[in-house]
Formats: structure tokens, C-alpha cells, sequence
């Protein structure tokens, strides 16, 4: 069924464009859809919860928007549901602040409460393509490309509802190729895994216990370029690799297992 039915817009336009949908689910059935949606001509942030099952209700959306700016440009949401129903949101965002950065905020869906919106990390250079996961109750993961020097890293930062722990962001892989397309996976006991792409090679690393292991090749060896990286893991943090090796013209579809404690 419509989630959002074509009705108009702030302006009074009808058929609004929406792009960059996320989705996230807790096993509680606690469903969140996430967006961007032009909002006075401003893209904003926009979300709709729903939780099935008995005491279920159909999506619906928050009584407050997500941005407490309703003037900054938003783009790259993430979503992540923890065990309660909590909406982890994170997004980039322009606008105020000298480059983009990310934002946060939560949302209790049984309370219909946010909390209050907070940088991820603030003044910093520009953030982009986030990343979140839940890992325990009111626990979150959240990974990004930050810029250093003239090319992206890859970082991290673990967070709840009132604030992002430690003094700053930890940088999982510093090397001089820029990142792009990380995968992040929650996994048993507080513990998150994330592979990414960087100089046409693959790397994986697990988070246990707070620290992020040394980053480990996935197909080392391989010759060619890596690209269009997939993964998923099972309850106990196995994961499967799946990428498009290209060497020249030629491309084959390989796979790899990641184990369940450092890769």
C-alpha cells in the first residue's frame, strides 16, 4: 500500500519527488522508512514508523520533522531500529555550518518522542555516506567517509540518544585511496562488522569490545579491480562477501567468508 499518498506538497504542488529511501526493522516489527523529500523548496529529511503485529498501527509519521533546520539541505539518510523501537537517524546536512556534516537524532516509536538532534562529530571537514546500526539497546554504530587532505577515510563513532561516546570519531582505515561503498552489519554481543572499497581492493573490520580490528584484505591476491561490493551475515557475525572482480574487459562475480571473530 501507499506509505505517502501523492498529496501536495508545501507548496501545494502534488507529486512530490522523493529519493535516497532507507529501511530499517527491529524483530519486535517496529518498520522505519526514511527520505528525502523537498520541503518549501528545501530538501528535508522525512520519516514514517509503523509497528505490526498485536498493539500494531499503520506508518505514520512523527508530529515533529526530523530537522530541527528546516532551512539546511539534507541528503545520505541511514536508519537503524534497536530491541525497543528506538529510530536511529543520520543524515548529511548542509546549511549553517561552513561544510556538510552529519546529524542525528532518535525517535521512541512508543512514546512518539525525539530526542534532541546532534552532530555526529562536529567541525569537522566534510562528512558523507553514513551508515548506522543498533547493537544493543539505545547502542548505536554509525561509519562515514570524512575528508583528509585530498582524499576520504573511513570512520567511525559509537552513540545513543543523548550523545556520541568519546571525544571523536576513530579512523578505521587511513590510507591514501579514498573509501567508497561501506557495508555495515550488526552482529552478536555488541559487536558490528564494515567492508568497504578502496583502490580497487576490498577491506573488512570488526568491531568487539569498542575497537575496530586491523583492517584485512578480502580476496587479496586477485588481480583486477574490485567493485560492487555485497554483504551479509548471519546471527553469529558469519559473513559472506560478494564482489565484481574486473580485470580488463573481463569480470567474474567471486565470494568470500568473513569469520565470526577478526576477520
Amino acid at each position: 500500500f501507499e506509505v505517502t499518498p501523492n498529496r501536495p506538497d508545501t507548496n501545494g504542488v502534488a507529486g512530490v519527488a522523493r529519493s535516497e529511501l532507507v529501511f530499517a526493522a527491529n524483530d519486535a516489527g517496529v518498520q522505519a522508512l526514511a527520505w528525502i523529500e523537498p520541503v518549501g523548496g528545501v530538501p528535508q529529511v522525512k520519516l514514517r514508523v509503523r509497528r505490526l503485529g498485536p498493539g500494531g498501527f499503520g506508518w505514520s509519521e512523527p508530529a515533529m520533522p526530523v530537522q530541527g533546520n528546516a532551512l539546511a539541505a539534507a541528503r545520505s539518510p541511514a536508519l537503524a531500529v534497536d530491541a525497543a523501537g528506538r529510530v536511529m537517524i543520520v543524515w548529511v546536512q548542509a546549511g549553517g555550518v561552513a561544510v556538510p556534516e552529519l546529524r542525528s537524532r532518535t525517535y521512541d516509536v512508543s512514546s512518539g518522542v525525539f530526542s534532541l538532534e546532534l552532530p555526529v562529530h562536529d567541525l569537522q571537514p566534510e562528512q558523507r555516506a553514513p551508515r548506522v546500526v543498533a547493537i544493543g539497546l539505545n547502542q548505536f554504530v554509525a561509519v562515514w567517509e570524512q575528508q583528509f587532505g585530498l582524499t576520504f577515510d573511513l570512520r567511525a563513532r559509537a552513540g545513543n540518544a543523548s550523545n556520541w561516546e568519546g571525544v571523536g570519531s576513530f579512523t578505521i582505515d587511513g590510507r591514501t585511496e579514498p573509501v567508497s561503498g561501506a557495508k555495515l552489519l550488526p552482529g552478536p554481543l555488541a559487536t558490528a562488522l564494515v567492508a568497504w572499497q578502496q583502490g580497487g581492493r576490498l577491506f573488512v573490520s570488526r568491531r568487539s569490545v569498542g575497537v575496530w580490528s586491523l583492517p584485512e584484505e578480502i580476496g587479496a591476491g586477485l588481480v583486477g579491480v574490485a567493485t560492487d561490493l555485497r554483504l551479509a551475515a548471519d546471527r553469529d557475525g558469519r559473513a559472506l562477501a560478494v564482489w565484481i572482480q574486473r580485470d580488463g574487459s573481463l569480470a567474474d562475480l567471486y565470494f568470500a567468508p568473513v569469520s565470526a571473530g577478526a576477520p
